[in-house]
């Protein structure tokens, strides 16, 4: 998951790539210098990935508002999205 590292922000649409090798921490820290934020991990260290599918908790446990689209990328280099 290291080569899943990055954060791109788009100012004109305001919205945010995020690799999900990345811990909201990251995320955070990369997002802050374009004043905003994102809805994320709530303990320190929480990656990207875990908590975006459910982080333990059932998927509707958790309540996501602003993210219009998520898209995974496989290994074999299928995309697949849910909007």
């Amino acid at each position: 998951m290291t080569r899943f590292d990055e954060v791109t922000y788009n100012e004109a649409s305001q919205t945010a790539v995020v690799g999900a090798g990345l811990v909201w921490d990251d995320v955070y820290a990369a997002l802050a210098p374009h004043n905003v934020n994102a809805v994320g991990g709530r303990v320190t260290g929480i990656g990207v990935a875990g908590f975006t599918l459910g982080g333990g908790t059932f998927v509707t446990a958790c309540r996501l508002d602003g993210i219009y689209i998520i898209t995974w990328q496989a290994i074999h280099g299928k995309r697949i999205s849910t909007a």
